[in-house]
């Protein structure tokens, strides 16, 4: 299960990443993938939801990754309709219209959960009746997801997206010929912008500034998108025009595989992106992100659960005190980090593939008992 239909970098990566980590530990799987609409998501080819598919033929079902569960309705319906996609009515099903599947193991892998109203809590719980395990992406996520009376197993992993530079290196993933050309070998950083246009307009000619100082040193400034249902180019296209066309803006129709590549190239990143964020760090490479805590519990769990929360700042005018954080930091510390993280996640898929295949035993067995102890039919 998967919102990669609403064209965002981590949603859009997470289902190839599950693929990749439980195929390689349960040769010969196979996989189908299911979102709220008809978009079939490039090579994932995927279905559209239906909680009336028949669900018994699956061993086991997956939801992977992102905040999932704090999304009403109506904020995934406008996506929808943005990009002219035709949805369920409810596209939250595909969180909670699986969880009473008769699969034999059910979960929620890498879940980000923000501070959730009494509904939420009480759809978490219901939902958990039927689910195996639930694992979050942090202690933030893990303290809110303990307020539900959970039915269900809770563990705390790593967010996924730590994965990503591995699957790209796996997967032969390679920077676009039009970004190569462009770039010529000069050292990038990349920057994002979320369109928050009150903070942008008001620290607009200090960005830009910023971001000039920071290529005068030698180093290309990339305006890269990555959230796309936010309209995120709108507002690195608006930071470009006001730095008369200086910085290398990239083209929002590049797959979502080229840009983790882009990104695991720079020198360093700076955005509002949270997997732009954990991509970069997962590369070794200092990244920060320009988000308030309010609001924004993500980028805190993400970088405070790993002693990194001082490349966090929380206002655009912060911007040049958190380049020359990024610039001290201490890169061992953060390749340090990022290989814990992948530790964590593999043991993490061991231990799930190892129960998805012994559930697959399990239901084998009882479905041979049941056989041999059927009652014969008197005469």
């Amino acid at each position: 299960m998967h919102y990669a239909d609403v064209s965002n970098y981590g949603d859009a990566l997470f289902p190839h990443l599950v693929r990749w980590q439980l195929g390689q530990r349960i040769p010969k799987s196979k996989f189908d993938f299911f979102g709220p609409t008809h978009d079939r998501c490039s090579a994932l080819n995927s279905r559209r939801f239906d909680r009336n598919l028949p669900s018994s033929s699956y061993q086991a079902a997956i939801m992977a990754g992102g905040e999932v569960i704090h999304l009403g309705d109506e904020g995934l319906l406008a996506i929808y309709e943005h990009f002219g996609r035709q949805s369920i009515a409810k596209p939250t099903d595909i969180v909670f219209g699986w969880s009473q599947w008769r699969s034999p193991f059910k979960s929620w892998i890498a879940l980000g959960m923000p501070p959730p109203d009494q509904a939420t809590l009480d759809a978490v719980a219901e939902a958990s009746k039927g689910l195996d395990l639930i694992s979050v992406r942090g202690t933030l996520s893990a303290q809110q997801a303990a307020k539900a009376e959970l039915h269900c197993e809770l563990k705390v992993i790593p967010d996924i997206g730590w994965l990503i530079p591995q699957l790209a290196e796996h997967d032969g993933w390679a920077l676009p010929d039009t970004f190569v050309s462009a770039i010529r070998g000069q050292p990038y950083m990349v920057f994002h912008a979320l369109p928050w246009w009150e903070a942008l307009n008001e620290h607009g000619e200090y960005v830009v500034r910023t971001l000039r100082d920071i290529q005068a040193t030698g180093v290309r400034v990339v305006l890269l998108p990555i959230t796309d249902y936010c309209s995120d180019h709108a507002a690195l296209s608006w930071i470009n025009e006001r730095a008369s066309g200086e910085f290398l803006l990239l083209d929002p129709s590049l797959p979502h595989e080229e840009r983790a590549v882009i990104l695991s190239g720079s020198q360093f990143f700076l955005g509002q992106s949270l997997h732009g964020v954990i991509t970069t760090l997962a590369c070794g490479i200092p990244a920060g992100a320009i988000v308030p805590s309010q609001g924004h519990q993500k980028f805190v769990e993400a970088l405070g659960d790993i002693g990194l929360g001082h490349l966090r700042v929380e206002t655009w005018d912060q911007l040049g005190e958190l380049a020359i954080h990024l610039q001290k930091q201490d890169m061992r510390m953060i390749l340090e980090k990022a290989e814990e993280r992948r530790g964590n996640l593999a043991i993490h898929f061991d231990a799930l593939a190892d129960r998805i295949v012994k559930s697959r035993r399990r239901t084998r067995l009882s479905s041979l008992l049941g056989n041999l102890f059927r009652p014969c039919n008197s005469r």
